[in-house]
């Protein structure tokens, strides 16, 4: 009682604090004599690199998760084998718990496991999707140490009257789907409510190796369906309400893997997320409130190893922020964030409870060519202070097509609950994972008339991170705990080359990425046996990953090719590296009131047999026909 008390404390002077200044701030808006300035969220942060797959690309895929997405157009390797199965990410050699996930600004990660399954958000349920490379603890919160995604629902005040999109997909291995999007709105308020169902068998043929025939996946069949319900308010020209409501089921079978020969485990997810927002901005400053409550259950059965466990877990979010732009070159932001957790689950002892106060401020400057930040974390978890951690970037702008970035944070990951509390082996005294990260990077803009860019940009990087969490089986022991064993490095070195040109009726974009990296165990481990210098598992030292978009009047044509490099498993085995290429056609039509987009995607356009996972197959060539029409 007495921790959650400091806390709530802790909140309300941040509240009272930020709402005094702004109060004061209002009534001294009308005596100042400055120019009106739009004052905006930040959504990066100095000396970053940052991928946004085309939207175009959400448009012709209604039936794709965001794990298939990120997969298909960015440099996030993402762990999975197909339709039934999750989908986790690593960036940058870090684990899927180094990836911080927000939606709409706030964090969406299961606490119990400390990351995301991927392949629970409908690509259908999200408008923009951003990828934050590098560390940046400072900025965006716990576990930011590989980077950070981004999804959002963007909002378009122009849109009066009726919102009306229906979605239909139809595909190999019993592939359906069918979205709805449908709403009201004005310059005042909109109302919309987003709707889909998706099953699919997922009963595809896959290659083991060359001495084994070929295999046929079974109990692979999923369900989906779930509703995403918004609601915008313009309070006044200056002020905002926000308001999303998200519930989804999903069902899915667990095929049984290589060495097995059958399985009947199923497991079923129910989520509901339910925010709200609230902002005010002035003529050189901005306030806004955000709260969230979320609630998460699993149903994980398999009966031939008698194994029934349910688990659900409870977020409740409240975060304020405040940034004031002070003069012309200078911006400061201050803003607290408290997140109170509760667990319940077959794997724990009793009912668990985890309180987290966090409080930060950025300070940014803009000169003519030089751009620097800085910002400061501190968080509490359970009233025990946790790393402080600074970020520091800075941007240099010689030439009007060059400029130089680099960037230092120190980060870390606090443990996740099933590592605290997981009955019998948890260690609540475990230690936060953490370490710096520097990266350094150049870009460059070359125009060729006004009709065609062409942007290149290069990052270097390296992190250390010390007392990093691995599950082992210690000595004279049947079950795997969590211990503070192991220190990693990772360096590399990121390549992203675009082209963009326009001519009369015709657009071509190329967009070309490479990563090479190093993640490297930078100390000898007994149990398990793992070499000093040794690459970590399922870590690609490269990875090429290519988008060639052309439009031509209403016709579209889009083709992907990535190739990922061999990676080690957890049975040191090594699967190799493999190419796969992509094709999309759509033909768009417009009338005056309607828009319908037919598109036909061809996936794995060379069979090739490859695998993500070891003792897991994937499918090769396969198809999807998709519908997409809507009020323009």
């Amino acid at each position: 009682m007495h921790r959650a008390l400091v806390l709530k404390n802790w909140l309300l002077i941040g509240w009272l604090f930020l709402a005094g200044w702004a109060t004061r701030l209002s009534a001294q808006s009308d005596t100042l004599a400055l120019p009106t300035v739009t004052v905006e969220e930040k959504t990066s942060f100095s000396g970053e690199q940052i991928d946004r797959p085309d939207e175009d690309l959400l448009g012709t895929q209604p039936a794709t998760h965001v794990g298939e997405l990120l997969a298909q157009s960015t440099g996030v390797f993402v762990k999975s084998f197909g339709g039934s199965s999750s989908a986790t990410t690593s960036i940058r050699g870090g684990s899927a718990e180094h990836t911080r996930v927000l939606w709409n600004g706030l964090p969406i990660e299961n606490p119990m496991l400390g990351q995301l399954d991927f392949s629970l958000l409908p690509a259908i349920f999200v408008d923009k999707v951003a990828v934050h490379y590098g560390g940046n603890t400072a900025t965006w919160g716990n576990g930011a140490i590989g980077g950070t995604i981004q999804l959002d629902n963007k909002t378009d005040w122009k849109k009066k009257n009726l919102i009306a999109q229906y979605t239909a997909t139809n595909g190999a291995f019993g592939l359906a789907q069918q979205g709805v999007k449908l709403g009201y709105g004005n310059e005042k308020f909109q109302i919309i409510n987003r709707i889909f169902y998706q099953k699919a068998e997922n009963n595809f043929s896959y290659f083991i190796s060359e001495n084994l025939p070929r295999r046929q996946q079974t109990n692979a069949a999923t369900k989906q369906w779930g509703s995403l319900q918004e609601f915008h308010y313009r309070i006044s020209p200056r002020q905002t309400f926000n308001a999303y409501f998200w519930y989804q089921n999903n069902d899915r079978q667990l095929p049984p893997h290589a060495a097995q020969t059958r399985s009947v485990a199923y497991q079923k997810d129910e989520t509901k997320r339910l925010t709200a927002d609230w902002q005010y901005a002035g003529d050189s400053w901005l306030i806004k409130g955000q709260a969230a409550w979320y609630e998460e259950d699993l149903l994980y059965v398999d009966s031939l190893s008698g194994i029934d466990d349910f688990s659900r877990f409870n977020t409740f979010l409240g975060q304020l922020t405040g940034t004031k732009n002070i003069g012309k070159i200078h911006r400061l932001t201050v803003g607290t964030q408290e997140t109170f957790y509760r667990a319940n689950t077959d794997l724990y002892e009793n009912s668990i409870t985890q309180n987290r106060l966090a409080i930060w401020s950025n300070w940014k400057t803009d000169w003519k060519n030089l751009s620097l930040e800085l910002s400061v974390r501190q968080e509490l978890q359970d009233g025990k202070r946790l790393p402080l951690v600074p970020s520091f970037g800075a941007v240099y702008r010689p030439l009007k097509w060059a400029s130089l970035r680099g960037r230092v944070s120190r980060n870390y990951r606090s443990p996740n609950l099933n590592a605290l509390y997981y009955f019998p082996t948890g260690n609540p005294d475990l230690l936060p994972e953490s370490g710096w990260s520097r990266e350094l990077g150049l870009d460059l803009t070359f125009i060729k008339s006004n009709n065609w860019t062409v942007t290149y940009a290069a990052t270097g990087f390296r992190r250390d991170i010390k007392n990093w969490i691995r599950w082992i089986l210690p000595e004279e022991s049947f079950s795997y705990a969590p211990t503070n064993i192991a220190a990693v490095r990772s360096e590399g070195i990121e390549h992203r080359l675009e082209l963009n040109g326009e001519a009369q009726n015709t657009i071509i974009k190329i967009f070309l990425g490479y990563n090479q990296l190093r993640s490297i165990h930078k100390k000898g481990i007994t149990r398990p046996q793992i070499a000093a210098g040794s690459q970590l598992v399922y870590t690609p030292k490269h990875q090429f990953f290519s988008t060639l978009k052309y439009n031509y009047h209403a016709a579209l044509f889009i083709f992907q090719h990535r190739f990922t490099g061999e990676v080690t498993t957890l049975n040191n085995n090594i699967l190799p590296e493999y190419h796969l290429s992509d094709l999309t056609l759509g033909y768009t039509l417009k009338t005056k009131r309607w828009q319908h987009q037919l598109s036909l995607r061809v996936h794995n356009l060379w069979d090739k047999d490859y695998r993500v996972l070891e003792r897991r197959g994937m499918p090769g060539r396969y198809w999807s026909f998709s519908l997409n029409t809507g009020i323009r």
